[in-house]
């Protein structure tokens, strides 16, 4: 038995395709825009015929251009828009490749959106009157985004809101007339 050592040189004159390879995953916060030139296509291409600026790139496919859109912009960049209002997942880019001859080669990169938490929003509630001796009721609204379970709070000395529901209920005496700021 022998040892044999075989190197293979491509054909002369004939054209080789390009190769892409490597392009980084990318992530991005929800509601965030990703910088502009976000990835630099020319640091992840070669070909053995045609400088970088002979190559054309191009979006081939995303699998979730409805969560964020992704385009190759000056013939050598990728750029995303902004993702969906408060969405967050994935998407697979593919990214094609092509030299003056036609050949071409793709890579696939994932583009992450990944969920922040938002803050949530308390409905308006508007100036309220209340009477001595009667009782007096308030259903405070509020919702969230992220449908985290909400807890209501206040600073008043007249009642206590109700911490899971954001009722209010009491019944003010006459050591409460006046006028009384709070926050819920």
């Amino acid at each position: 038995s022998g040892q044999v050592s075989i190197t293979v040189n491509p054909v002369s004159g004939v054209n080789q395709p390009p190769i892409l390879q490597g392009i980084p995953d990318k992530s991005v916060n929800e509601d965030t825009t990703p910088t502009n030139n976000w990835i630099d296509l020319w640091q992840y291409a070669s070909d053995n015929e045609d400088t970088d600026y002979e190559l054309s790139f191009s979006i081939q496919s995303q699998s979730n251009s409805g969560l964020i859109s992704c385009s190759v912009v000056g013939d050598r960049y990728i750029d995303c828009n902004a993702p969906s209002l408060n969405g967050n997942g994935y998407s697979d880019v593919v990214v094609k490749v092509t030299d003056t001859s036609g050949y071409s080669d793709t890579d696939t990169l994932r583009v992450t959106v990944t969920a922040i938490n938002d803050a949530p929003v308390i409905e308006d509630i508007g100036d309220q009157t209340a009477r001595v001796g009667s009782v007096f009721r308030l259903d405070v609204d509020a919702s969230d985004v992220d449908n985290d379970n909400l807890y209501f709070r206040d600073n008043s000395p007249l009642f206590n809101i109700d911490v899971n529901t954001g009722e209010i209920e009491f019944t003010p005496n006459s050591n409460d007339v006046g006028t009384h700021n709070v926050q819920v």
